[in-house]
């Protein structure tokens, strides 16, 4: 299990796969990043690199203990940050979602700001 520092918190990943393409997939409510498992194998096997991120609370990512760290600004700055983190702002092709879009869509629409220092993914 990897570990990425996104702000307060330590977001677990899985990376598999290599290539210039990247997806981020993030899981549903109730689940991990594990979930992606799958998945993750047959975009390998196409060339395209995955990172299944865990979110705050989840798998074996860090646990919070207040109940207004579970929102879904909280889970877009996180991975905003890890996404920094990681080195791969920029490189994005696809964000795969089944958070009902709370976690994803506001920050392709209107890109948060993370809570680390910005880096060139190259």
């Amino acid at each position: 299990m990897a570990l990425v520092q996104a702000g307060d918190v330590q977001l677990e990943y899985l990376d598999e796969g290599s290539g210039d393409n990247v997806a981020v997939l993030i899981h549903g409510a109730g689940l991990s990043a594990r979930i992606w498992h799958t998945v993750q194998k047959e975009l390998a096997e196409g060339g395209i690199r995955s990172l299944a991120i865990g979110t705050r609370g989840a798998g074996g990512s860090d646990h919070t203990e207040n109940d207004e760290d579970y929102h879904p600004a909280n889970y877009a700055r996180d991975l905003a940050t890890a996404v920094t983190e990681l080195g791969l702002r920029g490189d994005i092709e696809d964000m795969l979602d089944v958070f009902a879009s709370a976690t994803g869509e506001p920050w392709v629409r209107e890109p948060v700001e993370s809570t680390g220092p910005a880096r060139s993914a190259r």
